[in-house]
């Protein structure tokens, strides 16, 4: 069941991004309670990219609402395991953490609200604190950070389209320098950007929504 789903994942993954990796994705299937041991990662987390994509079995069968409701999430799930390693392959591992969740999150196609940013954006963190992994990170934290993740990936896609937010990607490997890369494929500052995307002003510029 998890490779038929793989394999609808890969490929709506691929059309939202743009992009379909021929390198084969490993992914390993954990037996209940060993997923964490196993990847050394905090009790918050669902599944783990390395470079490889970890799942537990258990969280792929902890869903309600009957097995329509727990195969649209496995589903989930997976892409947004496969999104974060469409976006390593296409960045050579050089996207900063931020970019890397908010594009799986985008690519779950799953309704999340910026209201609270919006409302208060002076609660969030900047961007550039963002770029490690955020495993270390308390729960609280944690969803903030996603939230934000997502918040300012849905703008950038807004303003500039998900076909230019690949071609940062791509462009990452020659400018490893994230604001040099981001201010050479979108012409706009990475700090003017992180300044401004909660504004209400930073709404839908022709390109297309989560």
């Amino acid at each position: 069941e998890v490779a038929e789903r793989l394999e609808t994942a890969y490929d709506e993954v691929g059309r939202t991004l743009g992009y379909f990796p021929d390198e084969t994705v490993t992914v390993l299937l954990y037996p209940a309670k060993q997923f964490q041991a196993a990847t050394l990662s905090p009790s918050w987390t669902n599944a783990l990219f390395d470079g490889r994509i970890h799942l537990p079995i258990e969280r792929l069968t902890q869903a309600s609402g009957g097995p329509k409701a727990q195969g649209q999430g496995i589903t989930r799930m997976l892409k947004h395991e496969l999104a974060h390693a469409v976006v390593h392959r296409l960045s050579r591992g050089l996207a900063p953490a931020w970019l890397s969740e908010g594009l799986a999150l985008y690519c779950e196609r799953m309704s999340r609200s910026r209201s609270q940013l919006a409302q208060d954006p002076e609660a969030r963190e900047p961007l550039r604190s963002l770029h490690g992994s955020f495993l270390r990170l308390p729960p609280k934290a944690a969803a903030a950070a996603y939230e934000e993740s997502y918040g300012a990936t849905q703008v950038l896609i807004q303003r500039h389209g998900i076909l230019r937010v690949r071609q940062l990607l791509e462009t990452l490997p020659v400018t490893p320098d994230f604001p040099r890369a981001f201010e050479a494929v979108f012409h706009e500052r990475y700090r003017d950007f992180d300044e401004t995307w909660t504004l209400p002003q930073a709404g839908p510029q022709g390109g297309k929504k989560g």
